[in-house]
């Protein structure tokens, strides 16, 4: 994995909301059940290109959480955890969140596996002065995106295969 370079980081703002909106953050941290499909097939953006869009927010409000999560972490180890309740509370709606947002990133990638390359994967690869880990990172996500065809061609052909099944009249015993 190549590093993130530090003039991306710095362009990030401080907080996730800032960058997906209090909407979208705050159906990730009420809902049990988050599920980025219904959520933009209910706002008519359920394609490639908003898709797209979304994954790139999606990566630079995990990497800004991430880094949030790194600064609390180790304030908090300086302070000996003594962090009051609503804090700590704070802190665990922040990881729900940011595991939500990884799962959601991880379906847009699934469901559009030709979307075109967020910031960060753009970030990345400018940045990169090495070609050969730049090479490696376009070949990852490459295989990433012929996975996620080969994976719905599978699920394709197995309900298929069950619906056939199904039809069969159950042949009798000899």
């Amino acid at each position: 994995m190549m590093p993130i370079p530090s003039s991306f980081v710095g362009k990030l703002p401080a907080s996730g909301h800032e960058i997906l909106g209090d909407d979208l953050v705050a159906m990730m941290s009420r809902n049990t059940a988050f599920d980025i499909k219904s959520y933009l097939v209910q706002r008519g953006q359920w394609n490639e290109r908003d898709a797209g869009f979304l994954a790139s927010n999606l990566e630079k409000a995990i990497l800004s959480w991430e880094m949030r999560l790194e600064t609390e972490k180790s304030a908090s180890s300086k302070r000996k955890l003594d962090l009051n309740f609503s804090r700590r509370n704070k802190l665990k709606n922040m990881h729900l969140v940011l595991a939500k947002a990884r799962i959601a990133l991880k379906h847009l990638r699934e469901a559009f596996p030709f979307m075109a390359p967020t910031a960060l994967q753009m970030a990345k690869v400018c940045a990169n002065l090495d070609a050969g880990k730049a090479g490696l990172e376009a070949y990852s996500r490459a295989l990433e995106g012929r996975a996620g065809v080969i994976k719905e061609r599978l699920l394709q052909i197995i309900s298929a295969d069950i619906d056939e099944g199904n039809r069969k009249p159950n042949s009798s015993k000899r």
